[in-house]
């Protein structure tokens, strides 16, 4: 019996095959031979060049698709093993439980007295290069609510008799406390300041930040041009969490000298040594005066048993 001749209008069915995930369909060639009615040598030909190249895409295709394979594995496969890292957090004591400041040293958190007369227990912060000495750190992102709503009305408190037209907020947890105290203060809005340039930012309308938490990486600060027209012949107030070294609030004075604003006062949530007198005082003699705080803490020192203030280190 001869070899079985295919008719040439015979399409063979393609339905109920395994789709291939190869990216080329040479099986189409099969399909074309039929079709077209060549010669028995061009079909067997092509069918023999059919199993030839899918072989070879076969034996290729694991090694191309590899690489693609790793990049999509779940970060799950490898098991990342967590340090003791501590935690964060406030804790705020009534006044009846606490009547005075407990003596040094202080272990994990030292307790600052609100304007309210409650206390508000923050964590440590030890600082580099050797780690000996610490603040009292306030990280009003990661704090209460409870402490935000008390802390930013002891500031609008502080602010009124200031009575500024327009808050500015400095990034990024400055913004937190900025919005806040705009609100009590009555105000429609306040202008943010941004350490992301976006496209239509003006490198004219910047100054370059160096703070106690990012000294290795200084930042620049930039203004929305759209937010001029909210300054122009405004009395405007900078609010900040918090003012340590001073390079941060400095940086924010020093742009609104270049935009030529007039700025009443700098209030921030907590003062944190004395240092930032100095860096303020140095550029310009009435710029520590601008500054108002509710709370104040020194520098602390490692001693036995934890950590005790160095009130040299109180600032004004």
């Amino acid at each position: 019996m001869g070899p079985v001749i295919p008719d040439r209008h015979y399409t063979p069915p393609l339905t109920g095959r395994k789709k291939s995930r190869m990216p080329c369909g040479y099986s189409m060639i099969l399909v074309f031979a039929w079709q077209s009615g060549q010669s028995h040598a061009a079909f067997f030909i092509s069918i023999w060049l059919h199993s030839c190249l899918q072989r070879a895409i076969l034996f290729l295709w694991p090694a191309i698709q590899r690489p693609a394979r790793q990049m999509k594995r779940p970060a799950m496969t490898s098991k990342l093993h967590y340090q003791n890292r501590g935690s964060y957090g406030d804790k705020i004591i009534p006044a009846a439980d606490m009547p005075s400041l407990p003596p040094p040293p202080y272990t994990n958190s030292f307790p600052v007295k609100l304007p309210d007369g409650d206390w508000a227990e923050l964590p440590f912060l030890a600082l580099p290069e050797d780690f000996n000495t610490a603040i009292a750190y306030l990280c009003i992102t990661e704090n209460s609510f409870d402490l935000e709503d008390r802390l930013s009305t002891a500031m609008a408190d502080l602010a009124r008799p200031l009575a500024p037209d327009i808050v500015v907020g400095m990034p990024t947890l400055g913004m937190v406390l900025a919005a806040s105290v705009a609100k009590k203060l009555g105000h429609p809005y306040y202008v943010p300041l941004s350490y992301s340039r976006k496209f239509w930012f003006e490198d004219e309308l910047s100054t370059p930040v160096v703070s106690i938490t990012s000294p290795l990486k200084p930042k620049t600060v930039f203004i929305d041009p759209r937010m001029l027209s909210r300054l122009e012949g405004k009395r405007i107030l900078l609010v900040e969490d918090v003012i340590s070294t001073g390079g941060t609030v400095l940086a924010e004075l020093e742009l609104m000298k270049k935009l030529g604003g007039t700025v009443v006062g700098v209030i921030t949530a907590i003062k944190e040594t004395n240092v930032w007198q100095k860096t303020l005082g140095d550029a310009s003699p009435d710029y520590p005066a601008l500054v108002h705080a509710p709370i104040s803490c020194p520098l602390f020192r490692k001693v036995t048993g934890g950590w005790a203030p160095d009130m040299s280190t109180m600032p004004d």
